[in-house]
Formats: structure tokens, C-alpha cells, sequence
């Protein structure tokens, strides 16, 4: 910060009571890419909630994990057959290289955890031929293992190494040999299922699922598949077309890089009593400035950046989770102005250190946030940096036009503190906002 700045200050406080439960995420979890008109997001669901974005992805059908890496997706794009890498935090895709199939569609990849491999499935043009392959994920080639007659999609492979897929021509579960890729009949799956949209099963209790659109029930979602018999069961209905579907094992409250889709936006903070020098304010919108840059008297519209000021605000959650203000900055800002957040322990020193960022995702503390975020800070501690322009110190520069989160989290949420009774903590956050 330029230390020829003059700080004045201004009260703003934010009392905002959070209380989640341990096993607040939901029991199923994916990865997958949502098609759009407009283009292909990639996205991370529980089938309940409306799928969150998480990036951009090219047109894909098949999806799959590697081992027990559930931070890293694998697909293959459509259109040219390139296998990729994502980031399931970030969304960001490495291309890894191109697929060679003749020309063939890819219709299904998955994990083989006996063989240790990564195996897919492809058809022919005219449907009558599938051919499994197994793919190198370092070069992505392939060497063909067999094929069997018909229109195979979807692969979805157990823990035992016991792999199936779905017969397009009758909507029948089959049984697919990963040593030969003959594919034996299994059993009807009792739905209207032209082709499915994926076939995975949950990692962590072993069942089959398959998803997509049931023409004789008319419905579009999440099926139960009995293994044995083929008869799938409607578990959870969705509206989204989502293809590449992989399952990942259910979130614990917090997520390694510190986002649960979750919590989200039920860990966001929209409305809150706001108290300034001269009166208080009830129900203040704080997802525009209010909880970033606040406002001079409560007589004043909230500005973007109200002059040299110190913002103070109090954030109250449950040790076991996050809490997430947000503003969005115009798309016009002076790039003089800078700050700094600071985590004060005046209202209670003996308070837990906490990680602290400024993201354009809620809850999100990923380590690529670079100087965008702070981790273990005691009270009194710096939290983090900011401006519109890069400094000879490091900041973490925010753009205009864009909407930010403040994402508060307790470092540590399995050890008590006595500043938290009933497991709420209050955590006062100032920033202090610098002007020429």
C-alpha cells in the first residue's frame, strides 16, 4: 500500500448466524458436462440442486475418473477426439493428445481398478459393431482389446473389475468382458432409453446408476440399476441434459480446496443489519457493495468506493463450514483505490486462526488463487491484499464487472475454541480501503 495514503475510518457490522449440519452435502455427487444452446458448461451437481458451473467444456459423451484421483477428470471431446484433463476445482482442461478411432464415436470410458487401466468403449458409424480399448493417459493412444456386435453405450466398471453398458437396440443391460469386449445380455432396464447420457457406479456404496431420458415415463434423471436383473428405478428426476457423467464420493462439509457445492448459496450471505456512527440499517442488501466497500452515513447509498474508509464487518458461522459475502464492482472503478482485509481479534483474541479469500466462486480457497487468499491467520493477523493495478507489493487484483466473494472459514473446525460457544464463531473482518 502507498504509504503517502491517508485512512479515515467507518463502521460497518455484519452479524449473520450460520449453523450447517456435518452431513449437510448430498449422499451423490458428479461431475459432468451440461449442454446448453448456447454451449457446454462444465458443472458439478447433486441432482437436486441446479448443477454449479464450474468452466467451459467442448461437446463430450464420455467422462471418467483414474483410480482414486477424484480431483482430476478425464474426457474426450466429441467433434475431434482429443483426450483432456480437467481440474474439477478450477475447471481448466490440459489437453493431453488426439484419440485415433478411425473416425468412430466414443460412447464410454471408465477406470478398471483390477487391471489398473483406463478403458473406453467406441461404435461404429452404422451402430452394429462396439470395440473396447484400453487408453494411455499420459499420450492418450489405445490398443484395441475386442469388439462385440451391437450399439453399446455408456462403460461403467465396478471395484471387482466387472464392467457393463447398455445395448442402444433394446435398452438392456449387458455385461462386458474387459478382456475380449464381448458383451453378454444382463436384463432389460425397463425404460425408453434410446441412448444413455451416462452409467457410472457411486464409489462409495458400490450401485449402478444410469442417466437420461425415459420415454414411457416421460422422465429425465438418475436411475437405480439392479445388476442382476437389468430393472433400473427412478431415484432422482432432473430437467438438465448432462452427459459425461462421472460419480465422486460424497463431500465432507469441506472440500480440500475449501468449496462444497452444498453450501452454496445457503452459505452466502444476501441480507444483514448493517450498523454505521450514526444509526443502524435493517435488511441491507450486501451481494452489491455493502459488505466490500460499504457506504459513508446510513443516509448515503452504498458506494463503490466511498473515499478513504475503514470497513468493519462481523461474520458469524459454524466452525464446521464457510460463510460467503459477495459484491459485484461497476464496470468503471478508479485503479488508484487499493486495500487490505485484516482479521482483528480485538472482539475476542482467543479466536481460531481462519482461512480467508477473494474469489469469483463462493467458498472456494484453492491454492490457485495465488495472493487472492490466505490460509491459518491468527487474530490481528494480515488476511489479504488488494487493488485494480498490480503493485510492486503483491495484491490480489480484482477486475471491473465482475462479481467477488469473501469466503471466511475456521483453519482447524475439529478443535474447540471458547470464543465459539455452540459451535459459532464470531469473526470481526475489517478492510481498509486506501484512496491517493
Amino acid at each position: 500500500m502507498r504509504s503517502s495514503n491517508v485512512y479515515c475510518s467507518l463502521s460497518l457490522s455484519l452479524s449473520i448466524a450460520l449453523v450447517f449440519s456435518q452431513h449437510a452435502a448430498a449422499s451423490t455427487i458428479a461431475y459432468a458436462a451440461e449442454f446448453l444452446p448456447g454451449g457446454v458448461n462444465y458443472v458439478r451437481t447433486n441432482f437436486v440442486d441446479p448443477p454449479q458451473t464450474i468452466g467451459n467444456i467442448m461437446l463430450t459423451l464420455a467422462g471418467a475418473f483414474a483410480a482414486d484421483d477424484y480431483e482430476h477428470q478425464y474426457w474426450i471431446d466429441e467433434a475431434l477426439g482429443g483426450l483432456h484433463r480437467a481440474n474439477v476445482s478450477t475447471g481448466l482442461s490440459t489437453f493431453i493428445g488426439n484419440v485415433d478411432l478411425q473416425g468412430n464415436l466414443v460412447r464410454g470410458m471408465h477406470w478398471d481398478p483390477a487391471g489398473q487401466r483406463m478403458l473406453l468403449t467406441e461404435m461404429d458409424e452404422s451402430c452394429q459393431m462396439t470395440t473396447l480399448y484400453r487408453i494411455d493417459l499420459t499420450d492418450a493412444s489405445t490398443v484395441e482389446l475386442g469388439s462385440t456386435p451391437g450399439c453399446i453405450g455408456g462403460l461403467a466398471i465396478n471395484a471387482d473389475g466387472q464392467a457393463f453398458g447398455v445395448d442402444e437396440s433394446d435398452a438392456s443391460l449387458v455385461a462386458i468382458d474387459t478382456a475380449t469386449g464381448e458383451a453378454t445380455t444382463v436384463g432389460p432396464l425397463n425404460l425408453g432409453m434410446a441412448a444413455p447420457e451416462g452409467l457410472d457406479f457411486d464409489p462409495e456404496t458400490g450401485s449402478l446408476y444410469v442417466f437420461g431420458y425415459d420415454a414411457m415415463s416421460s422422465s429425465h434423471g438418475m436411475f437405480l440399476v439392479d445388476t442382476e436383473s437389468g430393472n433400473a428405478t427412478l431415484v432422482h428426476p432432473y430437467i438438465t441434459n448432462l452427459l459425461a457423467i462421472s460419480l465422486a464420493p460424497a463431500p465432507e462439509t469441506i472440500f480440500t480446496d475449501g468449496f462444497d457445492a452444498t453450501t452454496c448459496p445457503a452459505g452466502r450471505i444476501e441480507t444483514s443489519d448493517v450498523a454505521y456512527a450514526d444509526g443502524t440499517l435493517t435488511d441491507v442488501d450486501v451481494t452489491y457493495f455493502e459488505n466490500l466497500w460499504g457506504r459513508s452515513s446510513v443516509g448515503l447509498d452504498p458506494e463503490p468506493f466511498p473515499g478513504s474508509s475503514t470497513t468493519i464487518g462481523i461474520l458469524e458461522f459454524a466452525m464446521s463450514d464457510y460463510i460467503a459475502a459477495s459484491a459485484f464492482i461497476e464496470p468503471y472503478v478508479p485503479e488508484e483505490i487499493s486495500g487490505l482485509y485484516k482479521y482483528s481479534g480485538s472482539q475476542a483474541p482467543d479466536n481460531p486462526h481462519i482461512d480467508f479469500s477473494i474469489s469469483e466462486t463462493c467458498g472456494d480457497f484453492s491454492a490457485r488463487l495465488g495472493e487472492c487468499v490466505a490460509y491459518d491467520v491468527e487474530p490481528d493477523g494480515a488476511l489479504v491484499g488488494w487493488s485494480f493495478v498490480s503493485h510492486d507489493i503483491p495484491t490480489c487484483v480484482l477486475h471491473a464487472g465482475r462479481n467477488y466473494f469473501l469466503n471466511v472459514r475456521v483453519t482447524d473446525p475439529s478443535t474447540p475454541s471458547p470464543a465459539c460457544p455452540g459451535n459459532v464463531c464470531a469473526i470481526r473482518v475489517s478492510s481498509i480501503v486506501v484512496t491517493p
